[in-house]
Formats: structure tokens, C-alpha cells, sequence
């Protein structure tokens, strides 16, 4: 009978042993280990990173976004912005020549469909432009911190 007994508690506890495992240590994990931000591994090697930003109907906000990506800790020789209009109605693509203007040529780069062409060809256009080691491809609405390539390239 006590064998029996023993048999049904294991049969009941198990199931709830395994959810607990399956739930509560990944969480556990995730409370209490520390992430690590590798960019020991980038000091001094820094790759040639370009950021892919297609535009649409974004107006002044794009030039916030390329703002934010030139502010970030990563060196201005190792790093271009290629910025894509896809024929916005607004004023997008003035506001890209502003940044690019503002920025220099030879970091961001500004350049205008000839029609309309949606986000995966203007993302491929801007691939074949793009000269870096490294892609990073972002909305045109996206605000950097000015850690995150070194995060971003580090992992």
C-alpha cells in the first residue's frame, strides 16, 4: 500500500516539479545573472559598421534619428549612414540632405528612389551601397543611445 502511495505523490508532483523547472529558471536566470555587454572584446578593433535607414514620411524626425546615431561612442572613420527616401509625400528627403550636409558626405549618405518602391528594395538598394563589416538596419522613427553599436557589435 505504501508503494502504492509513494507512486501516486510522484505521479501528482512531478508534472508541477517540471513546470516549475521549465518557468522558473529561466526566470531565475534572468533575475539574478547579470548580462554581459562584451565590448572588451571591440576596444581598439573597431569594425566599419553602416546603418541602413529607409525612409518614409518621417519628415524632421529623420534627422532626430541621424542625429542620434552620429552621438553614439563608436568612431567617426568607422561608420556611415546610408538614409534612403522611398518618394515620401513630406519633406523627408530635405531633411536627409540636411543630416547629410550637417554630417558630411562621406558618413551619411542621402539618397531618393526614383519611385516607390517599399522597405525591402529600398533596404536591398541601400545594402548595395553600404560598405561596412558590420549592418544595422533601423526604422527611420528609432532613437539610438549612444552605447548601443558598441552593445549591438559587441554581441
Amino acid at each position: 500500500m505504501q508503494l502504492l502511495d509513494g507512486l501516486v505523490v510522484i505521479t501528482y508532483t512531478m508534472p508541477i516539479f517540471i513546470i516549475a523547472l521549465t518557468f522558473g529558471l529561466p526566470l531565475w536566470i534572468r533575475l539574478f545573472v547579470k548580462s554581459v555587454v562584451r565590448e572588451n572584446s571591440i576596444e581598439g578593433n573597431y569594425p566599419f559598421v553602416s546603418v541602413l535607414l529607409p525612409t518614409y514620411n518621417e519628415g524632421e524626425h529623420v534627422l532626430e534619428t541621424v542625429q542620434s546615431i552620429m552621438a553614439c561612442d563608436w568612431p567617426s572613420d568607422k561608420i556611415e549612414v546610408i538614409a534612403i527616401d522611398d518618394c515620401s509625400a513630406d519633406d523627408s528627403y530635405e531633411w536627409l540632405k540636411k543630416a547629410e550636409a550637417q554630417f558630411g558626405s562621406n558618413l551619411v549618405k542621402a539618397f531618393k528612389n526614383e519611385v516607390n518602391s517599399g522597405k525591402h528594395k529600398t533596404l536591398s538598394r541601400a545594402l548595395e551601397i553600404s560598405k561596412g563589416e558590420i549592418l544595422i538596419c533601423i526604422d527611420s522613427d528609432c532613437i539610438f543611445e549612444p552605447s548601443v553599436i558598441k552593445e549591438l557589435v559587441g554581441c
